[in-house]
């Protein structure tokens, strides 16, 4: 199972071309609910493209620690090439795994802010409050 989910990730966000990753996420309390990433970065030529590399690597990461995370009900999506949605549907009142995500969420948006800064012309990032 996660040797396929990991081929089928990275299939689907980092080998088709589009001109930019659209990154939206929803938080509650400091928890990323919801993230979805659309498109392909278009920095470089399909399987040399650092940016889409990083926000494939980024994304997959959040996919692995809260799909393997107990007490945590997640639903997530990549029928669709080049777009990953993930979102968490139930926690739990678990306060230590709520802190963990707290700080998951914190290195995922980080990461993703950081990318923005460096190449703004390949990622879009779009961070709400539910």
């Amino acid at each position: 199972m996660k040797k396929t989910l990991f081929v089928t990730v990275l299939l689907l966000l980092g080998t088709f071309a589009f001109s930019q990753t659209n990154v939206n996420i929803k938080t509650n309390n400091g928890i990323i609910m919801e993230i979805v990433a659309d498109g392909h970065a278009g920095y470089a030529e399909i399987g040399y493209d650092i940016v889409c590399a990083v926000i494939s690597s980024t994304m997959r990461t959040y996919l692995y620690i809260v799909t393997e995370t107990p007490n945590l009900k997640v639903e997530y999506d990549v029928t669709k090439r080049g777009y990953l949605s993930i979102k968490i549907i139930t926690i739990g009142k678990d306060n230590a795994l709520v802190e963990q995500l707290k700080g998951i969420s914190r290195f995922i948006i980080r990461t993703f802010n950081d990318l923005k800064k460096e190449y703004p012309n390949y990622i879009n990032v779009n961070i709400t409050s539910m």
